[in-house]
């Protein structure tokens, strides 16, 4: 069975268009969650109108809000765990409100590669033909089995998903510790608000990149690959000194094991990066 979770938080320009093309799937959802956070505009009425079409559990939730980003992870917790409770599934897509899918197919496909796949513990679309094409947080399917482990290993929250800001990143991060794959299926999807980062989600981003165990390699090469990103230099740079002033307080809150598996994964995909880098430098002079 598949279930849908989606997160959802003054969105009525968005959300009936999104919902629609979720039932239009050629393997549509035996359940859509649909997690409010808040919403002080038409959502609710919206949702309400289309439960009568399709099978969709409504929920309004009041997340904390720390920080930007902080709250979504505690709604797509709540989405999660209550497609567990209301449905025996054994897939579950989180799709964000703002992602099309442009093909009408994308679910059966990512489930397709999932089943051919044994380890595959997270798949999804993508979006954008120039960029590099991994797993993106909008349009994502989950194995069951790979999302109780994430959260069951969760030493921070048990039981729970992430709840910090990067939620949807240390999914995967988590996965791939514990063993599993994640890769995306090559399926496209169309994102109607592009995201951009304030200066505390620069500075955020270099936290995160701390306590997951990302080196001194990697945070340099990090800052110089975003350094284009708006505000141009600035929130790179915002990011790697956040890093360093972590790396000096020398904090931690996950296991060390952990922080040692991604600092060799994540240094030796730099490593790869500018090697590929130079010699495609080379090949064009």
């Amino acid at each position: 069975m598949l279930g849908v979770s989606l997160i959802c938080r003054n969105e009525e320009k968005f959300v009936e268009g999104c919902i629609r093309g979720i039932f239009s799937q050629s393997m549509p959802p035996d359940l859509l969650v649909v997690i409010d956070d808040g919403s002080t505009d038409n959502t609710p009425m919206i949702v309400g109108k289309l439960a009568k079409e399709f099978p969709i559990h409504y929920e309004m939730i009041n997340a904390p809000r720390i920080f930007k980003g902080w709250n979504i992870a505690v709604a797509i917790d709540a989405g999660f765990r209550r497609m567990m409770e209301l449905r025996e599934v054994d897939w579950i897509i989180k799709i964000d409100c703002d992602a099309r899918l442009s093909n009408s197919h994308t679910f059966e496909l990512m489930i397709e590669k999932m089943r051919k796949t044994p380890k595959l513990g997270i798949t999804g679309a993508f979006f954008g033909k120039k960029m590099v094409r991994h797993v993106c947080d909008a349009v994502r399917l989950y194995r069951l089995e790979c999302l109780k482990e994430i959260m069951n290993t969760n030493k921070i929250n048990p039981g729970h998903y992430p709840l910090m800001h990067g939620a949807d990143s240390l999914a995967i991060f988590r996965a791939n510790w514990l063993g599993w794959d994640c890769e995306p299926t090559d399926v496209e999807y169309i994102d109607l608000r592009p995201y951009k980062r304030n200066l505390w989600q620069w500075y955020q981003m270099g936290w995160f990149r701390y306590h997951n165990g990302f080196g001194l390699v990697n945070s340099v090469g990090i800052a110089f690959t975003h350094i284009r990103e708006s505000p141009i230099i600035l929130g790179s740079l915002i990011s790697f000194l956040s890093w360093a002033i972590c790396h000096l307080i020398r904090g931690k809150i996950f296991e060390d094991d952990y922080r040692d598996f991604m600092r060799k994964e994540f240094d030796q995909a730099t490593v790869d990066g500018l090697k590929k880098l130079v010699r495609a430098q080379e090949a064009f002079s």
